[in-house]
């Protein structure tokens, strides 16, 4: 009376069984939590480059550096003032030129240009200077190095002598790849003339619109 019976081999064997059954199905729905093998992860980094062009169009190299020969002239050819050699030309070159802008105006004809406004329909519009140091006789030509009397006149390619150091009239060009002619000549500015051989430089300052 009093005392418990003691449990059975079979009673311990069962319990034993059913901590073992309760502990694996605890065990097969818990699921690990993958952790990462280094605690410092791997950076991986990208540089994106272009550029943006400031110019819409792109003046190729060998308009940039120029170097025009204007021949080998007799000074006999030189005996009165305003006396010229014949024509050089040479060409400013323009590549990937983009679009341009349009205007239109009822009863303006477009391919004209009238004072100081234009009409375009799609090219770039650009201006040009021809900077340099100009002739103490005329100072609408260029002032050379070496032989005296004589200067440069600049044209372009309808004849018109470029003033310099000034912005010349617009230019029209369309879009892709455009060629612009100018034109060189020696004139003489008194009636003798100093034989020598010569060089003069201009910069041309492009300006688009």
């Amino acid at each position: 009376m009093g005392h418990h019976a003691p449990r059975t081999t079979l009673q311990r064997m069962l319990l034993t069984a059913c901590l073992l059954v309760c502990t694996s199905s605890q065990a097969r729905d818990s699921k690990p939590i993958a952790q990462p093998r280094n605690e410092i992860p791997d950076v991986a980094q990208i540089h994106f480059v272009g550029g943006l062009l400031s110019t819409p169009c792109a003046l190729s190299v060998d308009s940039a550096f120029q170097r025009v020969d204007l021949g080998q002239l007799s000074a006999k050819s030189f005996r009165e003032v305003g006396d010229r050699s014949a024509d050089v030309t040479f060409t400013l070159r323009f590549q990937d030129c983009l679009m341009g802008a349009h205007a239109f105006e009822d009863g303006i004809d477009s391919t004209r240009y009238s004072g100081d406004n234009s009409f375009v329909t799609g090219e770039q519009v650009v201006a040009f200077s021809f900077a340099g140091e100009t002739d103490i006789a005329n100072p609408n030509l260029l002032k050379l190095n070496g032989a005296r009397g004589v200067g440069i006149r600049l044209s372009d390619a309808r004849g018109t002598q470029i003033p310099l150091n000034r912005v010349m009239r617009n230019q029209y060009l369309n879009a892709g790849n455009n060629e612009l002619r100018f034109s060189a000549n020696l004139e003489a500015t008194q009636r003798f003339v100093m034989a020598d051989a010569f060089d003069a430089v201009v910069n041309v300052n492009v300006y688009y619109f």
